[in-house]
């Protein structure tokens, strides 16, 4: 965090003389910057909280296409930003039970870690990352999001939702994957990932269309990487 705000503070420092010089090339510059350390540490904190505080999920019926929405809405500007094509494909009717901002907030995650392993290829210049939503004859929704990215070794796959574990040095936390994988398993649903170097990830997110859970105060204080969460008793 304080290495966020030193380089949000130099953000500040750029932007009040690109302004004061009338330099637009300067300020566009110093604006971005803020933008992107204002977006981490907002990222950081909200991490921060949900691992440190007792929280029960907010479980609603949400119409799956405005829900997909808001999530494309909040990831397409890091898509065009790092040029990676993002499409979004397949089933969008009907609603299902969730808590919103919870979920949300994990699909970005997830969504974010493939975007981020396309830019940081650096041996392809054509990156996509497709991501495509079905419901199965179970009655589960599939969330499936593939990459051309850099991939996965072994270890790194075996330990991406490990507490603490990152793979991007000081620019994580080993926050972000192990709370959206939580998030999965406490709405009753699961993550599988395959993922092989320099061909890319796939992962593919189920999840039940209603919310059929009983309330284990227990399981919204995350201590425990290893702790199952919540289970669909079906």
């Amino acid at each position: 965090v304080k290495g966020m705000l030193t380089a949000l503070d130099g953000g500040v420092y750029q932007l009040e003389t690109g302004l004061r010089n009338k330099d637009e090339q300067r300020t566009l510059k110093a604006f971005d910057q803020i933008k992107t350390m204002s977006d981490k540490i907002k990222k950081m904190v909200l991490e921060i909280l949900y691992y440190a505080k007792s929280r029960d999920h907010q479980f609603r019926q949400i119409r799956i296409k405005d829900f997909l929405k808001n999530v494309m809405g909040s990831i397409q500007p890091m898509a065009k930003k790092n040029k990676v094509t993002l499409e979004l494909e397949g089933y969008f009717a009907g609603t299902m039970e969730l808590d919103p901002s919870w979920m949300e907030s994990a699909l970005v995650n997830f969504l974010e870690n493939a975007i981020e392993a396309c830019s940081f290829d650096q041996k392809k210049t054509d990156h996509h990352v497709c991501f495509t939503v079905s419901e199965e004859s179970s009655g589960m929704i599939r969330f499936v999001i593939k990459d051309n990215g850099m991939g996965m070794d072994q270890e790194t796959r075996e330990k991406m939702f490990t507490l603490f574990f990152t793979s991007k040095g000081s620019q994580g936390t080993g926050l972000g994957m192990f709370i959206a994988n939580r998030v999965i398993k406490q709405h009753g649903g699961s993550v599988e990932v395959t993922s092989e170097p320099d061909l890319g990830t796939t992962m593919i997110i189920r999840l039940p269309r209603f919310q059929e859970l009983s309330q284990d105060p227990a399981n919204d204080f995350p201590i425990d990487p290893g702790h199952k969460g919540l289970k669909n008793p079906a």
